[in-house]
């Protein structure tokens, strides 16, 4: 039985580093905690930092394979024998531990078994109590996420639940590759910037970046998707688990959101994006818009 006496946060690390360390095979049911389509893909990783996800369900994405190495994002379409490439920005583990060790008091026991392993459960505790608990199950050897479940309002939402796991002594590296043939579709990938004086160089609009955020969210990057003048601007937030993004553009522009906020005073456009609870959100973009109108 293999040990599982590591303090919580180190768990943790082993845990968003595995697929960087573990060849493994596993059928992963995954849905959003908010109104999201459920889906069931086949999960392998080559140990070596790269991974393929085959789409199971649902019907209309059966067959969709997705090939990430850390670097390039390719999606390969069997139907029209085509292969999407766009840049893959994967957040740090390290910034993602820090945010976490700062919102969430952690703990762990000895989990069920999960897909016949045996596993570990790491307990995190949102210091700020408005936002949802979370539990983690990881497999007991490899440290595999088996399991995610979030909890808010007296409500369990299973966000990944494992169907079945195997620890394979290899991969093919077939697996990782487009196949020969496939005609190559090249997406315009996002441009990240490293802070509002770049953003506002390429922009046909000055953009206001957030100071400071409530719930304990922080910045996590900043990207560019162009368009010449309805260029947008995403603002990647993050508490460590929970993931949002601020889309904001020129306010004289149609905005391409169907629930579009404006800040007039800066004839900006915004909305904010994220698997959040409704009323989480709803604190967000108000505390949002009263910071860029305070201005």
């Amino acid at each position: 039985m293999a040990s599982w006496g590591q303090a919580p946060i180190d768990i943790l690390r082993a845990s968003l580093e595995s697929r960087k360390t573990t060849i493994a095979s596993l059928i992963q049911a995954q849905t959003m905690m908010i109104g999201g389509e459920k889906t069931v893909m086949k999960i392998e990783y080559d140990g070596k930092g790269r991974s393929r996800r085959t789409m199971l369900q649902p019907l209309r994405l059966q067959g969709q394979v997705l090939i990430d190495d850390g670097k390039s994002l390719v999606t390969l379409l069997p139907d029209s024998q085509a292969v999407k490439v766009v840049a893959s920005r994967p957040i740090s583990t390290e910034v993602r531990l820090e945010l976490i060790s700062k919102n969430y008091r952690l703990s762990s026991k000895r989990g069920e078994k999960v897909a016949g392993r045996d596993t570990v459960v790491v307990s995190c505790y949102p210091r700020y109590k408005e936002m949802p608990r979370r539990k983690i199950t990881v497999d007991a050897v490899s440290r595999v996420p088996l399991r995610v479940v979030s909890s808010y309002q007296g409500k369990d939402f299973v966000l990944i639940d494992t169907l079945s796991f195997d620890l394979p002594k290899a991969m093919p590296a077939s697996l990782f590759q487009a196949p020969a043939g496939f005609k190559q579709i090249r997406v315009a990938s996002a441009v990240r910037v490293p802070d509002e004086r770049e953003a506002a160089e390429m922009l046909p609009f000055q953009p206001w970046i957030p100071k400071s955020l409530p719930f304990g969210f922080a910045l996590e990057s900043l990207e560019i998707l162009p368009a010449g003048k309805a260029s947008v601007l995403a603002i990647r937030l993050t508490d460590g688990f929970n993931m949002a993004t601020v889309y904001q553009w020129d306010g004289s522009v149609s905005s391409k959101f169907p629930d579009a906020n404006s800040i007039a005073s800066r004839n900006l456009g915004f909305v904010l994006v994220g698997d959040l609870p409704e009323a989480i959100s709803a604190r967000l973009t108000d505390y949002l818009t009263k910071e860029a109108l305070a201005l």
